[in-house]
């Protein structure tokens, strides 16, 4: 049997990996699971793994990661995975699904094709109740939205922040998010940006000094900074795009969409374009002059208020 598991979800992969992984250990021997990196591989290897027999059980289980990145085996796909044995359970786990690759084209026809997506919002609101619920903990919605606002969409990283809160107490709350969780560099970003679109200077400073505390460097506060407008616009002109042409169109996840477009509100085409040559005037000077270069993007941010 052949298993293939796609996606961006490292968490839902990982689950479901670990899940077989354990059920065939619990009736095998752990002595017959195999774990490859596909992208070393070679081909006699890769045939070696999956044609020969155990020697200890019945049945042999072979996992390989990215194997979609060595040429020699994905353009032999078919010819190479009609060798695997009876006796083998063959898990291929890939970052990406590439449509014209033989490698892919095969496993499509030929195994059990998973494709683990990111949550969206709602679902990961979801999710983040029913781990915690799980668990014998409880957290609210509501904190449940501040607790990804903080630290992004990654489901690893969650889990691994709702592990360390629920150690600290199942009662999950607004204070020990706040004291035990940090913003990711990407989210702090976000919110200080949105913070000067809409007028909050208290709360974008207190942002920017965060980031200071992280170690962030101005230079790349800076780079964030344009990298969150370039999404900003890219979000503006896709105008009355569903978010799901949007996704299409620019690989940006749902979530992100939708909070750019409620940063974007009340700021027109024009107004957008002014802030983005303000800030690739500010780059140009902390580059090319001897300006403080935290002076510089606080005065930067200060001047985007509305």
């Amino acid at each position: 049997m052949i298993y293939s598991y796609f996606g961006n979800n490292e968490f839902l992969k990982d689950q479901k990996l670990n899940s077989i992984i354990a059920e065939f250990e619990s009736i095998n021997s752990s002595l017959s699971v195999d774990k490859f990196n596909g992208e070393e591989i070679s081909v006699e290897k890769f045939v070696d793994a999956i044609s020969t027999t155990p020697f200890f059980t019945e049945k042999k289980l072979v996992v390989i990661k990215d194997l979609g990145a060595n040429k020699l085996i994905t353009e032999k796909a078919e010819m190479l995975l009609s060798s695997i044995a009876p006796t083998t359970d063959l898990i291929i786990v890939e970052k990406k699904y590439e449509a014209k690759s033989n490698l892919h084209v095969y496993l499509k026809k030929h195994s059990e094709f998973s494709n683990f997506k990111d949550l969206d919002e709602r679902e990961l609101t979801k999710w983040i109740g029913e781990y915690v619920k799980r668990k014998n903990g409880d957290i609210s919605h509501v904190l449940a939205n501040l607790l990804i606002e903080r630290v992004g969409t990654n489901q690893l990283i969650l889990a691994s922040e709702l592990d360390k809160l629920l150690l600290f107490n199942p009662s999950i709350t607004k204070a020990a998010i706040e004291e035990l969780t940090e913003f990711s560099p990407h989210s702090l970003i976000f919110s200080m940006l949105d913070a000067a679109l809409s007028g909050d200077l208290e709360k974008m400073l207190k942002y920017y000094d965060e980031q200071k505390l992280q170690g962030m460097e101005p230079l790349a506060i800076m780079g964030m900074i344009t990298w969150q407008l370039y999404n900003l616009a890219l979000t503006q002109s896709a105008g009355t795009a569903s978010i799901d042409e949007i996704v299409s169109e620019t690989k940006m996840k749902p979530y992100s969409i939708k909070k750019n477009q409620a940063s974007l509100h009340g700021i027109s085409r024009k107004q957008l374009i002014t802030i983005i040559d303000k800030a690739v005037e500010t780059d140009k000077k902390i580059k090319t002059s001897l300006v403080d270069p935290d002076d510089a993007i606080k005065n930067l941010l200060l001047s985007f208020a509305r």
